[in-house]
């Protein structure tokens, strides 16, 4: 498992590279512009990166990231708005300065079990195919490209296909540890029905606020 860090402080890369270097092969980088380097030199699975580049952001590169590239967040300024700003753009996850080593671990365990074989043998129960790479899916000869969201609500879905979902779960899933808007969710669900007909025709609303994904219609 390859995991690229990517901090200015010094200091703190090389102890995070010490932790982690004898589960994970490590490679660091100070700057946005030694990140874009790396990730065309490196086949990496993850990216753990500081929020604040000095005079650089992450938030920047999440909008040109391989799509198929998760990112976990470091940061010190875990505003609300950030955080549901940055998940919203892709990141997979956050956590917040000072790290915990045991949690950082748990944190990056979590992200890197996804399997995209796995995934793809879901989608085709379901009459789709899609592309992580491009974050596409494709049906009846139709190509449709998606959002971060709805990305990762679709990847959830194929994750726990023909098991009972509650709302509550994909809201902590897309927005761990943060409080959004009601009707936020609602929407990338109605965003994504319309886009992947598939999906809509698959999924089915139970009483009590569950969804569950079903391969067999009724």
């Amino acid at each position: 498992m390859v995991l690229i860090l990517i901090d200015d402080d010094h200091r703190f890369l090389h102890s995070l590279r010490l932790a982690l270097e004898s589960e994970y092969e490590i490679h660091t980088c100070t700057s946005l512009a030694e990140l874009r380097s790396k990730v065309n030199t490196v086949r990496a699975h993850l990216l753990v990166c500081d929020y604040d580049l000095g005079h650089e952001c992450i938030e920047q590169y999440l909008k040109e990231k391989p799509p198929e590239l998760p990112i976990l967040v470091l940061t010190g300024k875990a505003t609300r708005e950030n955080i549901i700003s940055l998940l919203n753009h892709g990141a997979e996850g956050f956590l917040e300065k000072p790290v915990e080593l045991a949690e950082l671990r748990k944190h990056i365990q979590k992200i890197t079990s996804l399997q995209i074989s796995p995934l793809s043998a879901a989608a085709k129960r379901i009459d789709l195919s899609f592309d992580p790479h491009y974050r596409k899916v494709e049906f009846e000869g139709v190509t449709q490209d998606l959002t971060p969201i709805e990305y990762k609500i679709l990847i959830y879905f194929l994750n726990n296909i023909e098991k009972p979902i509650q709302k509550t779960e994909i809201q902590n899933h897309l927005w761990p540890e943060v409080t959004v808007a009601q009707n936020t969710l609602d929407t990338h669900m109605s965003n994504l029905r319309k886009k992947v007909p598939p999906f809509k025709k698959h999924l089915t609303s139970v009483y009590g606020g569950e969804y569950i994904l079903k391969v067999a219609i009724e």
